[in-house]
């Protein structure tokens, strides 16, 4: 094995122990709070951006537009987030923010937000 082959193996197997660290951190999170590690991430986003724009989250939490539509149905189902639908009936396009009640957790215990991302 040539130096080069040698320190990709290393590289790709430090990939992969980042990856199973996230996997490991999404499970806790979703037994503990009862929402997925994306879900939270994407709260955290919207805390921070809100209102914002599906497109504009999808960039800011690094999955493609109708990964982020379905973590919002998904967020939107449990009452924790509220859409504005576009007029342009794009769904790229509709506003996401927070509900009352999860911007006052946010506001009162941003621990939830530190202690898993």
């Amino acid at each position: 094995m040539t130096a080069k082959s040698t320190l990709m193996s290393k590289i790709m197997d430090d990939i992969r122990r980042v990856f199973r660290a996230v996997k490991d951190q999404s499970k806790r999170v979703e037994h503990e709070t009862g929402i997925t590690g994306s879900q939270l991430r994407t709260i955290k986003v919207i805390a921070e951006s809100s209102p914002i724009n599906l497109k504009d989250l999808a960039s800011r939490v690094f999955v493609h537009s109708a990964t982020v539509v379905g973590i919002i149905d998904r967020l939107e189902t449990k009452g924790l987030v509220t859409r504005t639908r576009s007029r342009g009936g794009r769904r790229n396009n509709d506003d996401i923010d927070l509900t009352d009640s999860v911007r006052e957790l946010v506001a009162g215990s941003g621990r939830l937000l530190r202690d898993y991302w």
